[in-house]
């Protein structure tokens, strides 16, 4: 009984022609080097692959750094435009305290001020009874909607007394 020979895929004569074994060291050495040139050209390729993998790897890490360091830089500009106009507005102070009003101004300024403060006062006191009084008529109608409901259920109560069937 023969046993019947089964070669890997790689190795199978039929399937890859170059791999079919040789019958002259001649025939074996050009296979060979058939072989190392195929593996030459495929290490070669893989590299290649790998080169061009690692390229698209920096340029989007340079891509991400570049974006992280300009919106740092945005960031930075921004604090530096707060800092100069607080820094601005708190010279503009100084500058206007140093400034010395004449009496008449200081006055007329309090005096617009306290007006102003009279009228927030009012308006807000206007609002609190204006308040209150929604509040209340809430409440009154609520009171008037409770014992008009406990009328009508005292009214239906007494007619379920009348209902009643006498021949039952």
């Amino acid at each position: 009984m023969c046993k019947k020979v089964i070669f890997p895929l790689f190795l199978n004569p039929v399937l890859s022609p170059s791999l079919r074994v040789p019958s002259t060291p001649k025939e074996w050495l050009s296979q060979k080097e058939r072989q190392e040139a195929e593996r030459k050209y495929r290490q070669k390729a893989m590299d290649r692959l790998n080169a061009e993998q690692q390229q698209i790897k920096a340029a989007e890490e340079d891509k991400r750094r570049k974006a992280s360091f300009q919106a740092w830089l945005h960031q930075k500009e921004v604090q530096k435009n707060w800092e100069r106009l607080l820094k601005e507005r708190e010279e503009e102070e100084k500058r206007q305290l140093q400034e010395s009003r004449s009496r008449e101004a200081s006055e007329q300024a309090f005096k617009e001020w306290l007006r102003r403060k009279n009228r927030e006062a009012q308006q807000r006191a206007k609002e609190g009874r204006e308040r209150r009084r929604i509040g209340q008529a809430i409440l009154l109608q609520r009171q008037r909607s409770g014992l008009l409901i406990r009328a009508l259920q005292r009214a239906n109560a007494g007619n379920l007394l009348y209902d009643v069937d006498p021949d039952f």
